[in-house]
């Protein structure tokens, strides 16, 4: 069986699952990577007959491409990222993401060095379209077990989002703006589920009103109970590669209350409602609509089902990995 040299930093829900699904054809040999002293491991296993496997358009995936110079060694990059998706990269602090001229290169010659770059949406293969030919550029949407994801308990007027606590996260991913429609609809509870990274949570805290629920980590088990209990999820980014966490909701049946920046209309399609995510008046009023005046019912998890199934998924990456 082949070697597959899986590159990682952070074991997350997505390479969990990559890893199982390339078990199935490929000699998985997971590697931790902390620093660029760890490429010695990667060139270490990646001689002889074997593939690279690595996540996003970084620093990392850079030195996975170097060694497989080094060693005439593919490399499949899940591209993403945005460092490589935003062309306006100057105004990336504004969206609440952090700059660097590094960062940037390294992601910009990894899309470039790679043997395939995969990508997980429409909006982020348009945009890598523009640096690399077509001939090594695929889309494959990513893929949900919807067993796992489905409502466990009666709907009740719930709100919830999802999002890691940490400083840059509080502009991008909308976390203040959700915090004040909190306080605009103060008899409903609005859950902010995902662990505290930083000091940052201080700041949320301060300004949450008491109906505001932090709940820092928590395991996917009591995550998926306040989903399937929330009528409404609401996602405020202002960039999204994705997003999984919205997808995870509308298989909980949540009504998804989004922006439509990135790939979310790719997702949430015409099951949810979109709002400016700067406009707190617009977002409080979806909300408000989407718990009152909006019937519970089958459309949001039904659209996963149909585009987003790990089956899916899985028979696309082994057919395209080799």
């Amino acid at each position: 069986m082949k070697k597959l040299i899986y590159v990682y930093n952070k074991l997350r829900g997505w390479d969990k699952r990559d890893i199982t699904i390339l078990e199935k054809k490929f000699r998985v040999v997971p590697i931790k990577y902390s620093s660029v002293l760890d490429s010695y491991y990667i060139y270490k296993e990646a001689k002889g007959n074997s593939t690279i496997y690595v996540w996003f358009a970084s620093g990392m995936s850079f030195m996975c491409n170097l060694v497989g110079m080094l060693t005439r060694t593919k490399v499949y990059l899940v591209a993403g990222g945005p460092m490589i998706l935003n062309e306006k990269w100057r105004d990336l602090p504004k969206f609440g993401v952090k700059y660097s001229y590094r960062r940037k290169l390294a992601a910009e010659l990894s899309v470039r060095l790679s043997h395939k770059v995969l990508t997980v949406s429409n909006y982020e293969y348009n945009a890598i379209m523009k640096r690399v030919g077509k001939d090594k550029l695929v889309n494959i949407y990513h893929g949900f077990d919807i067993e796992k994801y489905k409502q466990k308990a009666p709907k009740e007027f719930m709100v919830s989002t999802i999002a890691t606590i940490r400083e840059d996260y509080l502009i991008r991913k909308g976390l203040i703006g959700y915090i004040n429609v909190a306080k605009k609809i103060p008899k409903i509870p609005f859950y902010v589920i995902g662990k505290f990274q930083d000091d940052s949570y201080l700041k949320l805290k301060n300004l949450a009103p008491k109906n505001v629920i932090l709940t820092g980590y928590i395991p996917d088990e009591e995550l998926i109970n306040i989903l399937s209990k929330s009528k409404v999820y609401v996602q405020l980014s202002t960039q999204e590669g994705f997003g999984c966490a919205i997808a995870e909701a509308m298989l909980c049946n949540c009504i998804p209350v989004t922006s439509k920046y990135g790939a979310i209309h790719e997702v949430v399609g015409g099951t949810g409602f979109y709002v400016n995510p700067n406009d707190i008046d617009d977002i409080t009023s979806k909300v408000e609509k989407a718990l009152f005046e909006t019937k519970s019912n089958n459309h949001p998890r039904s659209r996963i089902i149909s585009n987003f199934s790990l089956n899916l998924f899985e028979s696309k990456l082994l057919e395209i990995v080799d």
